[in-house]
């Protein structure tokens, strides 16, 4: 079976040995359709349907320009990638100044190719080929889908991130409402504390003043009125054990 898979690819290598030969004698009074016909022959035999073991059989058995295109073809078709060919799309010729090249898609059960064959001029009336280019169409169209997709990401991303920023200051300034209230709750309590203790000082003061009032009960119980009304709070909640008289430096 090995000897008739190598006799097969040997065939094929001769055949597009021979087809480069072929060309050398095609006379460039071809139409562009019949070049292209001629062209797309020589892909299909050698390319389209050779199986991923001939071509690797191929690229041990040639050098030059035919060993750089069974180089660049095998990626592209190794482990069934493409699966089988079904059709050439979109062929045409360009003339140059020393030749020609033909240019075609190579449409496959899972892809596409972009197949590129150059031919030089060494006679007025003969051209060669001189090499042969594959190129993965799909490959490029994905990474520019890729590009795109990451390139949206990363916009929704920085877009989401200033929104997020944004509604943060929003909240901050937001409780800036608030800071007045809390220091005028702070400032009111320290003058209500104060205000009590002077008020207290006060009455205390006024009371023991009073030459009329020498009995110590009478004074508890003015004392305790006044610190009642000044407080707000019940004579039940505390005791006066005794009355002393502040001393006060002037």
């Amino acid at each position: 079976m090995k000897k008739i898979t190598k006799f097969f690819a040997v065939l094929l290598i001769t055949v597009l040995s021979i087809t480069s030969t072929v060309f050398a004698e095609t006379e460039t009074t071809l139409t562009d359709s019949e070049t292209i016909e001629v062209a797309e022959y020589l892909v299909y035999n050698s390319f389209a349907i050779a199986s991923e073991e001939f071509v690797k059989f191929s690229i041990e058995n040639n050098t030059g320009f035919i060993k750089e295109a069974y180089q660049s073809y095998l990626p592209m078709i190794e482990n069934g990638k493409l699966g089988a060919f079904k059709s050439f799309e979109g062929s045409n010729i360009e003339n140059t100044k020393t030749g020609y090249i033909f240019q075609s898609n190579m449409v496959f059960a899972e892809g596409k190719l972009k197949v590129t064959v150059k031919y030089e001029k060494f006679h007025q009336s003969y051209a060669s080929v001189v090499d042969v280019d594959f190129e993965n169409i799909d490959t490029e169209n994905k990474s520019m889908l890729d590009k795109m997709a990451n390139a949206a990401i990363n916009t929704l991303i920085g877009m989401t991130t200033v929104v997020l920023v944004l509604l943060l200051i929003s909240w901050l300034i937001g409780l800036f409402k608030f800071i007045p209230i809390l220091q005028e709750k702070f400032a009111n309590k320290g003058k209500k504390v104060s205000a009590t203790e002077t008020a207290i000082d006060n009455a205390i003061a006024q009371i023991t003043e009073k030459e009329e009032l020498a009995d110590d009960t009478e004074l508890v119980a003015v004392i305790t009125a006044a610190i009642c009304a000044t407080t707000g709070t019940s004579s039940d909640g505390f005791v006066v054990r005794s009355i002393r008289k502040a001393r006060r430096n002037k």
